[in-house]
């Protein structure tokens, strides 16, 4: 009785009318015209995965999967409830492609078939299901078709869709050839989406809020440093922006920056030097980065050809942009928890600037500290004879603050195009 009250309150729950599937494609320009890969990004879901960079992404409205406009024709469901397989039945009202696709409770593409097929009648088998509530879709000759299926069986195959013939007994059935590969993901109107394409060792990251299906591009620009290391890029109003910390350990003229592990050195030297937060490079410079005293970045010579350390009025028109509020350095935060310690206030990451807490070097001490709490990024600008402005982020506000702070401290840094 009580999984009839359940699945009954699914079936009220999921009553909406169907919304449209946006189609994503990816293209890319600048410096390379193909993509090879895109990572993929629900910002507002917390969900990830890498998709082939000439593969279609298909958002699917999970709040609506259920009922499509009914322009098919009949579709019949049998039996249903059904415990091991169950017959789906329509009609095709023009020759042509026809995909079929079956999601689960949660609006997780749990089978996918993609046919071309004559006009008429025709019945797929679907077997694998597990136990539970599911909605099949059909689109077919631009019409849209749904209805619901409840499994009470229990499978440990993977569900598969079988084509069973046309009514008239013919055995028709065309595979869709030249099609590339569609990639389903669950969306809500007004998720935040975050692509970061790459073509070799080129990068960049667009983010945007999906209203239509279109085409996404990826301007690839060159950001390598003297290690010969490529970083992620991202543009934000009219900047452009290193998408991750710097990480290197040379100048752009080849030279070797000093390399200061010992803390009281550290605290006593007022001249270039970097290192790694808690001297571990292999635990922290992938994600975070290194750690440069101001003295470093005053030499001009720090980041890669084309680019340099963002002055106090780059970082301020930055701000600027984002809306100069309590809600700017929550745009530039990456979402979740991963990284950041809770609250993580106000993350969104809606720029693609995906801000890490990086944490510091002390001037004097030479301690480490603040990892998972705060980032905090040097500019190329002095505040007084011992400090330089520098901008700050931490784990339980969502501002972007710009503080003075002793030149001989270690920060993070962030390029900029020039």
């Amino acid at each position: 009785m009580r999984t009839q009250i359940f699945l009954l309150a699914c079936l009220l729950a999921f009553s909406q009318t169907f919304a449209q599937t946006y189609q994503i494609t990816f293209t890319g320009s600048g410096l390379s015209s193909s993509v090879s890969s895109v990572q993929v990004w629900n910002l507002t879901q917390d969900t990830t995965f890498t998709m082939g960079g000439a593969d279609t992404l298909l958002l699917v409205n999970t709040s609506s999967i259920n009922n499509a406009v009914k322009d098919i024709g009949p579709l019949s469901i049998f039996p249903n409830p059904t415990e091991k397989q169950a017959t789906i039945r329509f009609h095709n009202p023009i020759s042509g492609q026809v995909v079929l696709d079956i999601y689960d409770l949660a609006g997780k593409l749990m089978v996918s078939e993609n046919a071309l097929l004559p006009q008429g009648e025709h019945s797929f088998t679907i077997e694998g299901l597990n136990s539970g509530l599911y909605f099949v879709m059909i689109q077919a000759g631009g019409k849209k078709q749904s209805g619901k299926l409840v499994s009470v069986g229990e499978s440990v195959q993977k569900p598969a869709l079988v084509y069973s013939g046309k009514n008239n007994g013919d055995s028709y059935y065309g595979r869709m050839s030249g099609v590339l590969n569609q990639v389903h993901l669950a969306y809500e109107p007004d998720d935040l989406m975050m692509f970061k394409g790459i073509s070799g060792n080129y990068s960049r990251i667009v983010t945007l809020v999906p209203t239509q299906s279109q085409s996404v591009n990826f301007e690839f620009v060159s950001c390598v440093d003297m290690n010969n290391q490529h970083y992620s890029v991202v543009t934000i109003g009219t900047q452009t922006w290193m998408a991750e910390n710097l990480r290197t350990n040379k100048y752009k003229d080849g030279t070797s920056i000093p390399h200061v592990v010992d803390p009281a050195i550290w605290g006593i030297q007022f001249t270039p030097a970097y290192c790694w937060y808690d001297n571990d490079s292999a635990t922290f410079s992938g994600n975070y980065g290194a750690l440069y005293k101001w003295f470093t970045v005053e030499t001009g010579n720090l980041c890669p050809n084309g680019w340099h350390v963002p002055t106090q009025a780059e970082w301020a028109a930055l701000i600027t942009y984002l809306g100069n509020d309590s809600l700017t350095g929550g745009k530039l935060k990456e979402t979740g928890f991963l990284h950041w310690d809770a609250p993580n206030t106000n993350a969104t990451n809606e720029t693609g600037f995906t801000a890490l807490p990086g944490g510091s070097r002390a001037a004097g001490t030479g301690a480490f500290q603040g990892m998972g709490e705060y980032a905090l990024w040097w500019s190329a600008t002095g505040y007084s004879a011992s400090s330089a402005y520098c901008y700050n982020i931490v784990h339980d506000s969502g501002e972007l603050k710009a503080i003075g702070n002793n030149k001989g401290s270690g920060f993070s840094v962030r390029c900029i195009k020039d």
